[in-house]
């Protein structure tokens, strides 16, 4: 039997926690994959003005045709007109104390010119209301996740993308344990 520190043994899991409860959302994957001004709506007008279908979307988005990455933001990968999701490690507090608490990053990138729905909604915001109806005040980690603040800014790309980033804490195991 050894003694084992808990402070980055849960954390990975986590993080990959959340990214799976977003990429099961039916109504994430809607606005994530259909770039249209009525996303969860069965057929939509398109850019262009032609009427599409929109079938529920049955393709993995985290691993089958990545629209959610269990890693940093990288703007190196925003050269399609995509929306994607980024779920990351943002900062911890490994301090002595028994428990620590963690922040995550999800950063939500939609081209600009496809964040605006109807209604005088945005994707990126209504996208994080579900994010926030998943995850906030939900048991992940020791206890429960709670959205803490959110920033807003704009990547000025050859398309230009909208970024709404939600910071996510959770409490962890600080302690060491014998296994």
């Amino acid at each position: 039997m050894s003694n084992v520190s808990m402070k980055f043994r849960n954390i990975t899991k986590i993080k990959n926690q959340m990214a799976s409860l977003i990429s099961e959302d039916a109504n994430i994957k809607r606005y994530v994959y259909y770039l249209t001004r009525e996303p969860l709506s069965l057929t939509a007008r398109n850019k262009s003005g032609a009427i599409v279908k929109q079938p529920d979307v049955e393709v993995d988005l985290l691993f089958e045709d990545p629209h959610i990455y269990t890693s940093g933001f990288d703007e190196g990968i925003l050269n399609e007109l995509q929306v994607k999701i980024f779920v990351h490690r943002y900062m911890g507090d490994l301090t002595g104390t028994a428990l620590g608490k963690n922040t995550f990053l999800i950063d939500i990138a939609t081209p600009s010119e496809y964040d605006l729905l109807n209604e005088f909604e945005d994707r990126n915001s209504s996208i994080a209301c579900l994010i926030c109806d998943l995850i906030d005040d939900k048991p992940i980690g020791v206890g429960k996740a709670s959205v803490v603040k959110y920033t807003e800014g704009r990547l000025k790309t050859s398309t230009g993308y909208n970024i709404l980033s939600l910071f996510i804490e959770v409490a962890t195991s600080n302690l060491r344990v014998n296994k």
